[in-house]
């Protein structure tokens, strides 16, 4: 939005970026009097809960199964993302970040 302010209707870009964060503020609070009548806390609203997988298998053994078991669903869709991801973009890789450089260490390509 604020690009369009800017570019098309040729708007000062500083006082364009204050004019949106004063109403995107203002309309949150509006929003959220139209949901709960209040205007002030949220408490008026249900909170959803994502619910945890607790892995059988894994869970039993001691340290593992603390680290890998008993997250959330979005936890294991993040690291199912990150693996896909991975081989669609450059293939397998292993990345060493320096300061100033990073370096391939070892790197496999999946699709030539």
């Amino acid at each position: 939005m604020i690009s369009f302010f800017h570019l098309k209707m040729e708007t000062d870009i500083v006082l364009t970026g204050i004019a949106l964060n004063l109403m995107s503020s203002g309309l949150t609070i509006f929003i959220l009097y139209l949901l709960t009548g209040d205007k002030g806390v949220s408490t008026g609203l249900s909170s959803g809960t994502v619910p945890n997988i607790t892995i059988p298998i894994i869970d039993g053994i001691p340290v593992v199964g603390d680290v890998l078991s008993g997250h959330s669903v979005l936890t294991y869709v993040a690291f199912l993302l990150v693996a896909v991801i991975s081989v669609r973009e450059q293939g397998w890789a292993l990345i060493y970040v320096q300061r100033e450089r990073t370096v391939i260490l070892w790197k496999q390509q999946v699709f030539p």
